[in-house]
């Protein structure tokens, strides 16, 4: 029988990543085998320890045999890395993490033990599988020893394994604190997370560290304590806040603007954007939409409305702080947000009006009677509308672009104005003269386009121009101009109706 360090190199980079399961229960039939009857030992009858040696016996399952008998190695490695840990260490092995700890070690300290290890026999069994996706597979054990005095230097392996891990650990909170000094938020996050997940590894047993920027942190246990108290000072000081709240829609219809959460963390009088939050978006119809919070701080999601919905809909983004594998609740978790589906209307009409004074300066006029007397006209014509007025100066370059035809103008008004086409409408009142010193006249101009909401092509074309008026002030001399400009607009809308061929 061969030695297994023959076979060290094979098996050094070797992850270990399963225990030993329970001996496989399954009536699979047995199809080749190892000489003779299946030993004793297979079934858990190994030597009695010594003072000097400890008996092990490996299981490993795989489609190959050599495959198997791989895996049995490595179930051997986890035994011992396991009475190390469990028994030397008196970690509980009820705990989660412990298991990945002990793969670990086992990872480290394999070189140690390939070397003191000795196979003295082995036995295989190919089976013949009734279910799952292979037909045949391999169960491989091995009967191993190892040597107890080797555990000494394996110990120490593990010691030096496990302190180098609180040493990262305190690299990471030192580099946390210099990201928290410079702003960067997500970053420090990430650090003390690692940290933290570093640390646990070691459960109760205290290192020594040296820290020269915090030399009060003497050992791993006090790391601990900074880094829970640095990650309770950052959740404690992150605010939600929520953006583009409350808007309308038609049904079927995208949201004119996304949903917007922000995260920001308070330092001082500092607002700092938080990257990397994770944020579900959700709803009681099934929604659930996943973002993260990026370099703004900001979590975008855009929407679509439902088909054949209306009413109000609400939904909750709910946020999460996690990195390396582990998740902090924060202070505040989630925020409410909702929109309204309204019935969608045959056209919207949108109207810009202003007023140019005596040196050309343009302002927003107050909302005349010219959306109602549209609206009017247009039900007239058995066709629903709603209007809507520009006011921001975004919206006015919105609107010079949809008056040229521009799609991407004329389809943000459709759904601003819930609508399927877009009537965009422009009333400018201008200064024009005065007469006497006393009296003045203004001059308005309204000009009408009705615009398919699909193509974009304008169906019908009206306007009035300078149709004058005055008074003995400003506000009389306007309100006079519009006055006499909005029924004669009104009439070539109509009369431009009338000519349009009927569906």
């Amino acid at each position: 029988m061969k030695s297994l360090t023959a076979y060290a190199p094979l098996f050094l980079g070797l992850l270990l990543f399963t225990s030993c399961p329970d001996a496989y229960q399954k009536p699979d039939r047995v199809i080749d085998s190892s000489p003779g009857p299946v030993p004793a030992w297979v079934t858990g009858q190994k030597k009695q320890d010594t003072p000097t040696r400890e008996y092990y016996v490996g299981y490993g399952k795989a489609g190959s045999k050599a495959r198997a008998r791989e895996n049995a190695i490595r179930d051997v490695a986890i035994q011992i890395s396991r009475r190390i840990m469990l028994e030397v260490y008196s970690l509980d092995s009820r705990d989660e993490s412990t298991g990945q700890l002990i793969r670990k070690t086992a990872t480290t300290v394999t070189k140690s033990i390939l070397y003191d290890l000795k196979i003295t026999r082995e036995y295989f069994q190919q089976k013949l599988a009734q279910s799952g996706k292979s037909k045949t597979y391999h169960e491989f054990y091995i009967y191993t020893s190892y040597p107890t005095t080797s555990l000494i230097s394996t110990r120490q392996q593990i010691i030096k394994f496990l302190h180098n891990k609180a040493i990262r650990a305190l690299k990471a909170y030192e580099a946390a604190m210099i990201q928290m000094k410079r702003g960067l938020i997500s970053s420090t996050i990430h650090n003390l997370l690692h940290g933290k997940s570093l640390l646990k590894d070691l459960g109760f047993h205290s290192f020594s560290l040296n820290s020269k920027n915090y030399p009060d942190i003497t050992n791993s246990q006090l790391l601990s304590g900074a880094i829970q108290r640095a990650i309770h000072d950052i959740k404690g000081n992150i605010s939600l806040t929520k953006e583009k709240d409350g808007q309308s829609v038609t049904a079927g219809s995208q949201l004119p603007e996304p949903l917007v959460l922000r995260a920001i963390y308070q330092s001082g009088e500092d607002e700092i954007p938080v990257q990397g939050l994770k944020v579900t978006f959700s709803d009681d119809s099934g929604l659930r939409e996943r973002r993260e919070t990026d370099k703004s701080g900001r979590a975008k999601l855009h929407l679509r409305a439902k088909v054949n919905h209306s009413g109000r809909v609400k939904l909750l983004a709910t946020v999460k702080l996690s990195a390396m594998g582990q998740s902090i609740p924060l202070s505040r978790d989630s925020l409410h947000f909702s929109y309204t589906i309204i019935p969608a209307v045959d056209m919207a009409v949108v109207l810009l009006e202003e007023l140019e004074d005596q040196d050309g300066g343009v302002s927003g006029l107050p909302a005349t009677r010219l959306s109602g007397d549209i609206v009017k006209v247009l039900k007239n014509f058995g066709k629903k509308s709603r209007a809507y007025h520009v006011t921001s100066s975004r919206e006015k370059e919105l609107f010079t672009k949809a008056k040229a035809g521009d799609h991407k103008a004329i389809r943000y008004f459709k759904r601003r104005g819930g609508a399927r086409s877009v009537m965009i409408c422009e009333l400018k009142t201008r200064f024009s003269s005065r007469a006497f010193g006393k009296f003045i006249f203004y001059r308005t101009t309204i000009h009408i386009k009705m615009l398919d909401g699909d193509s974009g092509k304008i169906i019908l074309s009206e306007r009035v121009d300078r149709v004058k008026g005055g008074g003995i002030s400003a506000d009389k001399a306007i309100h006079a101009s519009v006055g006499e400009a909005i029924p004669k607009i009104v009439t070539s809308i109509t009369m431009g109706l009338y000519s349009l061929p009927r569906p």
